[in-house]
């Protein structure tokens, strides 16, 4: 759950920017048990038109954990989406997670996921 406000740094018909800050509150079921934990979570994303037909995004995500002050999550995105028809465009995009602290048995601290898809616009 977060709670939060937004924030239009830049925002113009070519070019968006943003940035984000709240709280996030996350209850995890783990094997050990269930636990609750508090975040502040501040996030930035902008956005590019380059033509009519294509388009970017980055975003970046911190976590600073409040329960644990050790731990922290860092999450960064980029995409990119083309159209190939009025109605169709296909997107791309490459995430990567960082958990400072995994949670046991994990060893790895980051995550990837490569992204393709095909999005219908109505």
């Amino acid at each position: 759950t977060d709670v939060g406000g937004k924030f239009f740094i830049f925002k113009e018909e070519a070019f968006n920017w943003n940035a984000e800050a709240g709280y996030r509150l996350t209850i995890e079921n783990r094997f050990s048990g269930q636990v609750t934990q508090h975040y502040l979570r501040i996030y930035t994303e902008a956005n590019r038109s380059w033509t009519k037909t294509f388009s970017t995004k980055l975003d970046v995500e911190l976590l600073p954990n409040l329960s644990v002050t050790s731990d922290f999550q860092l999450n960064g995105e980029v995409e990119g989406s083309a159209a190939i028809s009025e109605i169709f465009a296909i997107k791309v995009g490459f995430l990567a997670r960082y958990r400072n602290l995994p949670v046991a048995p994990a060893t790895r601290t980051t995550d990837t996921q490569f992204t393709t898809a095909l999005v219908a616009k109505f």
